[in-house]
């Protein structure tokens, strides 16, 4: 299975693939992270190597599936002894058996015909949905022992399982599931060196309190979804001090901005104020000049657009502190680049999206038109660019499963690379683009954050790149570099190819009142200023 593989050290064919990855997962956290477990925590993955095989694959399957609750006599698997396997964790401590749970939940698990079958022996009515014949089976709670109709179970120690999880991965969001998806085929992943000196965490309290930003992250979500004013705050005053480790602090801005962001919604503005003034990531220094505003407070918000320009954290915030600012000088504004416009009259509102009128439309002109939005630029870029993409840096790579370097979508990206993309952005600039369709070809199906391969069709990269100049692809790429996280959304919705002239053209299709958002006006800038043919298209009607 490639790298993962690696981390076991011993013959594992006769083990299930699944078993196989779990292994390599905790084998690879006791190598890496030893030192940051607890007596405790080492003492379980050694127990989990030496585990009878029959139960160590129930535990593993358990683990692996969407829980914690599991009836037991579901558990159905052809290469596992079930009833073996729960009789030997039991005594292992590693799963409970019909652990106390509120009786909704266990009667959940019931099938509605099971449901309806209880109701029956108990003389009740067996007429609704099944959460009605939940609710209906709870008022007989006293009446009858649900032990005699379920067995259910819990696999023990998952806290443990999370932990393990978030020091091989590095987030919360990735599991085995990674693993499998590699084992049978769905997802390829980039070969690359993994430095076993550059680590994550240093230090237990790292790892602990990057657990607690993720609790914390969760309940802002839901008190968000649920309204909950008061105990958002009390959130928000957990976030209060900024963290040391780079990666902790960019988790609590995020967290941070979400909160501000939602009170700001609800004109709180005294409660985003004070959630926007402790997050150090964009947009929370342009929200709070804007909310000052409102309130009043010119001379604040001026005096936050300085500090903006003495420090900007990328183009959009640097951009926003500049013309924000002269705004509230009152000096006059600039007047905008005149994106180029053309107007298609229809006797009628359209009976498709507007897209497919403006398609149709430009066919009939004789134009070849692809709806590529923003896939296709940052596709080629990341074809462009493969090998800077996962050139191997110190402290970049740390599991075999990720679809670029760590610091992909962050301003340091091309700094952390500049004579490796300069270098490439010359080579475009010259008309050097072979390198593009080769890639496709010996990289097609591996993945990378900015390559949608189920969106990509070659034929199209082959007549784009016979069309569009390097000097325009140059002018796009370099941009993109600077901040991919940013700037990789906005393109146009539509290029126009014309390969025997050979021609292109970028086109924005906009219905009836619909206006250009700011980051596509600012590629409609980019355009116009690197003479990039790329027009907006206004679908109009009576």
């Amino acid at each position: 299975m490639g790298q993962a593989a690696a981390f076991v050290d011993r013959d594992a064919q006769d083990v299930p693939y699944y078993v196989r990855n779990f292994l390599s997962l905790i084998h690879c956290v006791l190598d890496r992270y030893g030192d940051l477990l607890s007596a405790d925590e080492q003492q379980l993955i050694r127990r989990l190597d030496i585990l009878d095989p029959n139960a160590r694959r129930l535990y593993v399957r358990l683990i692996c599936r969407k829980g914690p609750v599991f009836r037991c006599d579901r558990l159905d698997y052809p290469e596992i002894d079930v009833r073996r396997a729960l009789d030997r964790l039991s005594l292992e401590g590693l799963l409970e058996r019909r652990p106390e749970l509120p009786l909704r939940d266990l009667l959940s698990m019931l099938t509605v015909a099971e449901l309806k079958a209880l109701l029956a022996d108990l003389g009740a009515s067996r007429l609704g949905r099944k959460l009605e014949l939940v609710e209906r089976l709870v008022e007989y709670e006293s009446e009858f022992p649900l032990a005699c109709y379920l067995d259910w179970c819990t696999p023990l120690r998952q806290c443990e399982m999370e932990l393990f999880q978030l020091l091989f991965f590095g987030n919360d969001e990735q599991s085995l599931t990674d693993f499998i998806l590699e084992e049978i085929g769905v997802v390829r992943h980039e070969s690359y060196r993994i430095d076993a000196a550059q680590r994550l965490f240093d230090d237990r309290c790292t790892v602990e309190e990057l657990r607690n930003l993720y609790r914390l992250g969760d309940e802002s979500k839901a008190h968000i979804e649920q309204g909950e004013n008061e105990a958002l705050g009390v959130v928000r005053d957990a976030l209060w001090e900024s963290r040391t480790h780079p990666e902790l602090e960019r988790k609590r801005s995020r967290i941070l901005n979400r909160i501000g962001h939602y009170f700001e919604r609800r004109k709180a503005f005294d409660d985003a104020l004070s959630a926007y003034a402790r997050s150090g990531l964009p947009p929370a220094r342009e929200r709070r000049a804007r909310i000052l505003t409102k309130l009043a407070d010119e001379s604040g918000a001026l005096r936050l657009c300085e500090a903006i320009l003495r420090d900007p954290h990328d183009e959009f915030e640097e951009r926003f502190g500049a013309q924000f600012g002269a705004r509230i000088r009152g000096e006059k504004r600039r007047r905008p680049q005149v994106v180029p416009l053309r107007r298609l009259w229809l006797a009628h509102p359209p009976m498709w999206p507007v897209e497919e009128v403006a398609v149709r439309q430009l066919e009939n002109e004789g134009w070849c038109a692809h709806y590529v939005e923003n896939h296709l630029p940052n596709a080629l870029f990341g074809l462009a660019f493969w090998d800077v993409i996962f050139h191997p840096l110190k402290g970049v790579f740390h599991h075999p499963f990720q679809f670029g370097p760590s610091d992909l979508f962050r301003p340091q990206f091309r700094a952390a690379r500049a004579t490796l993309v300069d270098e490439r952005l010359r080579e475009i600039e010259a008309g050097d683009v072979d390198r593009i369709l080769c890639t496709y070809d010996a990289k097609h199906g591996i993945a990378n954050a900015l390559v949608n391969w189920r969106r990509l069709e070659r034929d199209v990269i082959e007549r784009a790149l016979e069309c569009i100049p390097g000097t325009h692809l140059c002018a796009i790429f370099d941009r993109l570099s600077r901040d991919l996280a940013r700037n990789r959304s906005g393109f146009p919705d539509l290029l126009l190819l014309d390969p025997i002239s050979p021609q292109y053209k970028f086109v924005e299709v906009k219905g009836m009142g619909d206006r250009l958002q700011i980051h596509q006006s600012r590629w409609m800038a980019h355009f116009i200023e690197h003479d990039i043919p790329a027009e907006l298209l206004r679908i109009v009607w009576s």
